[in-house]
């Protein structure tokens, strides 16, 4: 009889939430057009903070593109020019906010990455903390109806966890696409995805959200 290999930590807190709760996703239906994809630091500056984003682009292009096609919005997240003044740069460190400073004053830096099609009709958002909901986008997202945010990017533990937080916390419906997000620490990755999931949001890969997308936009 073949070893049955252990469910990673993620798996395990998703099952025990679903038995308790009795369904597997608090947001099983998803709207297109009542939906708004944000997309965290998807950029150089994101890779060299996270250099594995680069194996979520695709996916996180592939979304956006059903996103679109369903009538849901896309917005593309990066850091300001002083998102790191004061006190968020503090704890970062002098010698790495030095770095971010630099990198943040040039636009090649920050501009959406390769591997990202058809952004032209898309917004470009920036971000003076960690998360992407502020005063004036949210005030975007109420007026053009948009109740449900789709999470993705990096870092894991920074920008989305802020982010889905926020939106939460603003009475959206968040899901945080579990494999378009990408950390440089996988503890960390990990540990904000599961209390993502307990608490805040659904966490759901990528194949799932565009399944069911595609499926409101035929049925």
């Amino acid at each position: 009889m073949a070893e049955q290999r252990p469910l990673n930590p993620l798996a395990q807190v998703q099952a025990a939430v679903t038995e308790k709760r009795g369904k597997q996703w608090a947001f099983p239906a998803i709207t297109g057009a009542r939906t708004a994809l944000i997309a965290c630091e998807v950029s150089r500056l994101g890779l060299a903070l996270a250099p594995r984003l680069r194996a979520s682009i695709p996916r996180i292009d592939w979304l956006a593109r059903t996103l679109r096609a369903s009538g849901g919005q896309v917005f593309w997240s990066k850091f300001s020019a002083g998102a790191f003044d004061g006190p968020a740069g503090d704890i970062v460190g002098e010698a790495e906010v030095a770095t971010l400073r630099k990198r943040l004053s040039d636009e090649s830096w920050t501009e959406v990455s390769e591997g990202v099609q058809g952004i032209d009709d898309d917004r470009i958002v920036t971000r003076k903390g960690y998360s992407a909901i502020g005063g004036e986008l949210l005030k975007v997202l109420r007026a053009e109806n948009i109740d449900t945010i789709l999470v993705a990017g990096g870092e894991t533990d920074g920008a989305i966890d802020s982010t889905a937080r926020a939106a939460a916390s603003a009475g959206m419906r968040v899901i945080v696409v579990s494999d378009c997000c990408i950390s440089s620490d996988e503890a960390a990755h990990y540990g904000s995805l599961i209390a993502l999931h307990r608490r805040i949001a659904d966490v759901r890969p990528a194949d799932e959200i565009v399944a069911e997308l595609r499926r409101t936009m035929t049925g």
